[in-house]
């Protein structure tokens, strides 16, 4: 008797599910992404190096696919160490797959006031301190209260990749919680959040990411324990 694991998928969609944290998302069977050679594209080895080009495409997403042409290139990051490796990836099949996974789900990460204060946030996350952003949080709550966070994201991000720069544009929940996470004060949602970078491809194949710029369109905050506006 020959013992067996079945068949195991480790595609694309399946490598970027494993990079999440715990969650119980499932890749729908009728979801898969194709390979093809693009045309014109026939492997060779040119200048010292093998060249090949192909195409993912991801099939059975239906009107969830993205087609703003923004967000929806071939081949648009290109980071190059000269020799021997190039690497250009798609923004098309980066941002199609995301949706896939965290279009209509949610990825949620606890971040506790002791994991805060240990890893030297620099200030203490407590009612007080928000109260410059969150006027009557303390009147409403208490004053000086431990409070603890889950961050979570609202549809998938999305990419645009110029060159060797790589912009990440994306909407984020933050629940606020009291320290022990029994009761949900308040969510803060952020929206149109834009952070760029710089990439570097080094000859280990080691990928350096400088962080340049972030920027946000707006935010709002959702209150569940009746906080007064003064």
């Amino acid at each position: 008797m020959i013992n067996s694991k079945g068949e195991v998928k480790m595609g694309l969609l399946e490598i970027l599910l494993s990079m999440l944290p715990q969650n119980d998302i499932t890749i729908p069977d009728s979801v898969a992404i194709s390979y093809a050679g693009l045309q014109g594209g026939q492997p060779e080895i040119r200048d010292g190096r093998m060249y090949g080009y192909f195409e993912g495409v991801i099939d059975g997403m239906g009107d969830d696919a993205i087609t703003d042409p923004l967000f929806n290139k071939n081949g648009d990051l290109q980071l190059d160490e000269n020799t021997p490796f190039q690497l250009e990836v798609s923004s098309q099949l980066i941002n199609n797959a995301l949706e896939v996974i965290l279009g209509h789900h949610y990825i949620s990460v606890d971040v506790t006031y002791d994991t805060m204060q240990q890893n030297g946030f620099p200030i203490d996350w407590t009612t007080t301190q928000l109260e410059g952003a969150i006027p009557g949080i303390g009147a409403a709550y208490g004053y000086d209260v431990p409070l603890s966070c889950k961050f979570q994201n609202e549809g998938a991000p999305k990419f645009i990749f110029t060159g060797d720069e790589m912009e990440i544009n994306y909407d984020m929940t933050v629940q606020v919680w009291n320290k022990n996470y029994v009761d949900h004060l308040m969510d803060i949602h952020f929206h149109g959040l834009v952070i760029k970078f710089k990439m570097q491809l080094l000859s280990n194949m080691t990928l350096m990411v400088d962080w340049e710029s972030i920027h946000m369109s707006g935010a709002h905050v959702e209150d569940f324990i009746g906080i007064k506006q003064s």
